[in-house]
């Protein structure tokens, strides 16, 4: 199936095992060029070899700890720096180890929004300027994550979804 994604560039956090490669894999497979991070750098250097002998894809593998907001910015600017330009963001972070409820303290509750919420969030900031900046208007949709933010400017953030706008208008096109 052709999922239109040829020459897009993508970044997937999280990406070096499990959910994270797996759409990583099926990006770089569907021709898009890949950003793939995580904490442990043999495990993406690993993980960025793999998906380049399956897909012949181009993949950028970085060792980026999402707690970090300096990381994600790392993230991005080598990724936009690489591939000039920056198409699709999966946000894929690993969750807190598990505990008892009554026994996790409060400061195990906030590392677990800052390692869950606040790295998309960061993330998301660090992306959306550069699509303000190609000029895909004022009605582009972001395919984010999971929940609806305010941009700088009074249009929403349209989250939950990894494509562009523009492909429901091809697709419509396609139908009339």
């Amino acid at each position: 199936m052709d999922l239109g994604l040829k020459g897009r560039v993508a970044i997937v956090t999280g990406s070096s095992r499990g959910i994270g490669n797996a759409i990583a894999l099926g990006l770089a497979l569907e021709g898009a060029k890949v950003t793939i991070c995580a904490r442990n750098e043999a495990r993406v250097k690993a993980a960025k070899r793999e998906i380049e002998l399956a897909t012949g894809a181009d993949i950028l593998g970085l060792r980026i700890d999402l707690n970090r907001a300096e990381d994600i910015k790392i993230l991005v600017d080598e990724t936009y720096k690489t591939f000039r330009r920056i198409d699709i963001l999966v946000n894929n972070t690993g969750g807190p180890a598990p505990a008892i409820f009554m026994a996790t303290s409060e400061e195990d509750w906030r590392r677990a929004f800052d390692q869950l919420f606040m790295s998309v969030v960061v993330t998301c900031r660090e992306v959306a300027p550069l699509h303000e900046e190609a000029a895909l208007g004022p009605n582009h949709q972001y395919g984010i994550d999971g929940c609806k933010a305010a941009s700088r400017e009074p249009r929403a953030i349209k989250l939950a979804e990894i494509r562009h706008h523009r492909a429901d208008e091809d697709a419509e096109q396609r139908i009339s």
